[in-house]
């Protein structure tokens, strides 16, 4: 028997909705920045963004993200980003 050390085992795909898309992502956790990633919104100039979240995991249903934050993925979990210019 060998153990392997330094690896993470490989995690099954968990799909979730973003903006009305199915996406499949390997991560048990995700990023306010990857969301915003994820959501390939094609903004430019002075942006913010926003995320929304619902569906989630029991200790945290449903809430905002902000920059630096994360919350922790479940199957069938809904996110809302939208891109904002500001003028």
């Amino acid at each position: 028997m060998s153990i392997e050390t330094g690896s993470k085992p490989e995690h099954k795909a968990i799909e979730i909705v973003i903006n009305g898309t199915e996406v499949e992502v390997r991560e048990r956790e995700l990023t306010f920045e990857s969301l915003v990633e994820l959501a390939e919104l094609d903004a430019a100039g002075d942006v913010e963004y926003s995320v929304k979240y619902s569906r989630g995991p029991h200790e945290a249903a449903s809430g905002l993200l902000r920059p630096g934050q994360s919350v922790k993925v479940r199957k069938g979990m809904r996110f809302v980003v939208k891109a904002t210019v500001r003028s």
